[in-house]
């Protein structure tokens, strides 16, 4: 079996199979191959049918760094005997036509790999052989290790850390990994990325505990505080949050609250968990050796099955059982999970999986209790390997829309109305379009904090093809890069307009909603880009265009900060003070007269774009409802705005944004 550092990692979620395994891969493949100047990639299994709500694109293209990166998500089988893998594609030359985005276009320089992701964030690449793939420990089976303790007087924890001395020191980093996760979790509110909405519970659940003291037994307050801790976990896993595989990130929730429980309301010292978590490990080592923690391949059994396994046996053990007792109450909490399916709604790692770890959690103390108790009056006849090897052929009996496909179970008993999505909580907000010929175009922007790091980007088709930006923990940009038709132009003469627009903007919140305004000065960026890349005043403005109306920044200030590109922000600056009408008529006669700049044409056109692809979006999730967030809350009168402002900037009407503004007025519904 392999080392137990393979089993435990600490990594973001929400999935290791389709986050943390993906980014590994392509982090070795960069390392193993230099002067790659593009990147491509192919998903196969659940990789590619659960793949967006797991945010597997987003986890390559991150791991891809400054090297422009394409993802396909490609739902057909492929010529391998896994059933989860990817393929990574990688060239050298950026001699290409603008489409080239496939592997038939590729080079005679390209170079390639094929890997498996096996489950808990555990890859395999055909054709390499790497030390984290070696065996270090000499036997493969509990029935093999119990007998090696007998003979040696050990329990469980002797046995792992004779095979790797260097261990508890690994381990502790994964004990505070866990205890971190939890500690998050009870401190943060909020909403779950994704577009089902759903609200953050563990800080509620946590203070609620406060009221729990009197009145309730003490199983009843342990319940509660474990089933807590477990949602904490796992509500970090589904927003990106670093976890631990436990043994995958898709169950990191059940030993991370036992570890928590016991090490907070039971007071264990760290060594004594740190000896836990070699016994929990030992016990998921034989499952991924023997048969699959890996969702893809066997359900959840596989996953929350194996990690309430996991916690029973360490359970188990810090309570002072033997080794009997504590493979007991391994078995106990494997077997009665075996057939669970993994059938997560929309792809997203939280229905069912939240709940499931919570539920899983308190089953693993009862196995562990129950296993001591049965063990006074029985002897079981099942071990915990003839349970492994049942597992194994149940999984693979499991039809394969159960095994983290999404295609039946709660995944098609409840289907989200929406397939545009609208991540509020700090990491995607993605339209999905239709423009004048038809074509489905899907327009997205995204931002995530990475410890000292803001990274924001505009792309356009799931190709970078707009500004994306790094941005330094106290507004520094660290680099701005345009990417057009997977060509990259670093652009400098942007950072102070960028810098300016996020400390103008700091705070605010776009109408309706909880996602950082900044979000809309720079799509309108993005837009202006697609529309006069080399414009520098007009991108400047595109970024700034919203400072004079909605914050309390001066036109003096301005221009002498930002010259040309103040004045064009003033063209486009409504008069509050005047009346909604007065306002929209106001501006309509502006740009129809030949007095506005091509520049403010340009910031108009992609301002008027961004917010009506926001209108558009969330009216499918809304309805009328919408209008009420608005001044003025006739829809009919927002129409006609939008359309008089389509034939004002006619000038522009060869440019693809104008065809789809124009697209969009006429889809709007009122």
């Amino acid at each position: 079996m392999e080392s137990l550092k393979e089993l435990y990692k600490i990594g973001s979620g929400p999935s290791s199979s389709h986050t943390i395994a993906p980014q590994r891969a392509m982090k070795l493949f960069l390392s193993k191959f230099s002067g790659i100047s593009r990147l491509h990639v192919e998903l196969y299994g659940s990789l590619s049918l659960t793949g967006k709500g797991h945010f597997t694109d987003h986890a390559l293209i991150m791991a891809a760094g400054d090297i422009p990166c394409t993802v396909d998500f490609k739902n057909e089988a492929w010529e391998y005997d896994f059933p989860n893998g990817l393929i990574i594609y990688g060239y050298k030359s950026c001699e290409t036509s603008d489409n080239d985005n496939t592997a038939d276009n590729f080079d005679k320089d390209t170079v390639s790999w094929v890997v498996y992701s096996l489950g808990g964030g555990s890859i395999k690449v055909l054709g390499e052989d790497f030390d984290f793939q070696k065996n270090v420990y000499p036997h493969d089976s509990i029935e093999k290790i119990e007998s090696y303790c007998y003979r040696k007087k050990w329990n469980f924890d002797d046995y792992v850390f004779s095979i790797e001395p260097e261990l508890p020191e690994y381990l502790h980093g994964i004990l505070k990994a866990m205890i971190d996760s939890v500690d998050r979790g009870l401190k943060t509110e909020g909403y779950l990325l994704g577009n089902m909405r759903i609200k953050r519970s563990a800080k509620k659940m946590y203070d609620s505990l406060s009221n729990l003291i009197d009145g309730f037994s003490d199983s009843v307050l342990r319940t509660r505080k474990l089933t807590t801790y477990a949602y904490a976990t796992m509500e970090e896993n589904a927003s990106l949050g670093a976890v631990v595989t436990a043994p995958t990130c898709g169950s990191s929730g059940v030993l991370a609250a036992c570890m928590y429980y016991y090490s907070k309301d039971r007071k264990y010292s760290a060594e004594k968990l740190v000896r836990a978590l070699g016994v929990a490990g030992l016990f998921g080592n034989i499952v991924k050796t023997n048969a699959t923690i890996s969702g893809a391949e066997g359900g959840c059994q596989a996953e929350v099955g194996v990690a309430c396994a996991m916690s029973a046996a360490a359970i188990a053990y810090l309570e002072g059982s033997d080794i009997d007792t504590i493979e007991y109450a391994a078995e106990i909490a494997m077997e009665h999970h075996l057939g669970l399916t993994c059938d997560p709604i929309s792809g997203y790692v939280i229905i069912p999986c939240i709940e499931r770890n919570a539920v899983a959690t308190v089953r693993a103390f009862e196995a562990a209790h129950m296993a001591k108790f049965f063990l006074e009056h029985r002897k079981s006849i099942i071990t915990f390997d003839m349970v492994v090897e049942t597992m194994k052929y149940t999984g693979a009996r499991i039809a394969v829309e159960l095994r983290e496909t999404s295609l039946g179970g709660l995944a098609t008993a409840f289907s989200l109305k929406r397939e545009n999505h609208y991540y509020n909580n700090g990491m995607l907000r993605a339209t999905g379009m239709v423009d004048s010929s038809g074509r489905k175009q899907n327009q997205w922007v995204h931002y995530r904090r990475t410890g000292h790091l803001w990274q924001i980007g505009y792309y356009k088709d799931d190709v970078k093809n707009g500004p994306y930006i790094k941005i330094k923990a106290g507004g520094d940009i660290d680099s701005i890069e345009f990417f057009k038709m997977g060509k990259q132009t670093k652009i400098s003469s942007l950072k102070q307009a960028i810098k300016h627009a996020f400390k103008m903007h700091e705070g605010q919140v776009r109408k309706g909603g909880s996602s950082p305004y900044i979000l809309h000065p720079l799509e309108t960026l993005g837009i202006a880009f697609s529309i006069s890349p080399d414009n520098d005043t007009a991108l400047a403005a595109a970024v700034l265009h919203d400072i004079l109306e909605d914050t309390d920044e001066t036109f003096e200030n301005l221009e002498a900060l930002f010259g040309d590109a103040a004045a064009v922000v003033a063209e486009e600056t409504e008069d509050k003070s005047k009346s909604w009408d007065e306002r929209k008529q106001a501006t309509i006669n502006y740009f129809k007269s030949d007095s506005a700049s091509y520049e403010a044409k340009v910031v108009a056109l992609s301002d008027k774009l961004a917010n009506l692809r926001a209108i558009s979006e969330d009216y499918a999730e809304l309805g009328d409802k919408l209008w009420e967030r608005f001044t003025e809350k006739n829809p009919k009168k927002h129409k006609a705005y939008y359309r008089d402002m389509c034939d004002a900037l006619s000038a522009l009407a060869d440019k693809r944004a104008w065809k789809e503004l124009n697209s969009l007025v006429d889809q709007l519904q009122v």
